[in-house]
């Protein structure tokens, strides 16, 4: 998953996906096992610690890419 606010978003995921919906077990381990990124046209504008964590270039097998290019223009 790619998505702008992704370091805050992933930090409730699941608990969120257990309140929502508690009797679907699956969705709870898929989304506990996913693993995303913010895009580059976004993670500047996040601090250090973050663009550690969630920056495309820090993962292994990943491309650097910002995916953005429609929203540019």
């Amino acid at each position: 998953m790619s998505y702008d606010s992704y370091c805050s978003f992933v930090v409730n995921m699941v608990k969120c996906a257990i309140t929502l919906y508690p009797e679907e077990t699956w969705l709870h381990e898929l989304l506990a096992a996913a693993e995303g990124q913010i895009p580059a046209d976004h993670i500047n504008g996040h601090g250090p610690d973050c663009q550690v964590v969630w920056q495309a270039v820090y993962f292994g097998c990943r491309a650097h890419f910002h995916g953005e290019t429609t929203k540019m223009i």
